[in-house]
């Protein structure tokens, strides 16, 4: 959403002749999207690190219960 929304203000700059209300557009764009894959990123290290802490306590429960 953050990539696409500045974009509608960008063309229609770009319509009429301003390169600079584009030019802000695109780094918007840019900005928002650079955001949205470094949230993604450390979600991702996130989760896989709480899914390794749950695997190892499954592992421990297991041990402790003789199965």
């Amino acid at each position: 959403m953050g990539t696409l929304i500045p974009l509608g203000p960008g063309i229609a700059g770009l319509n009429r002749g301003e390169f600079d209300v584009l030019a802000t557009a695109v780094m918007t764009a840019f900005d928002t999207t650079v955001l949205g894959l470094f949230a993604v990123v450390v979600g991702f290290v996130l989760g896989r690190l709480r899914r390794r802490w749950y695997d190892n306590l499954l592992d421990e429960m297991e041990v402790q219960s003789g199965a």
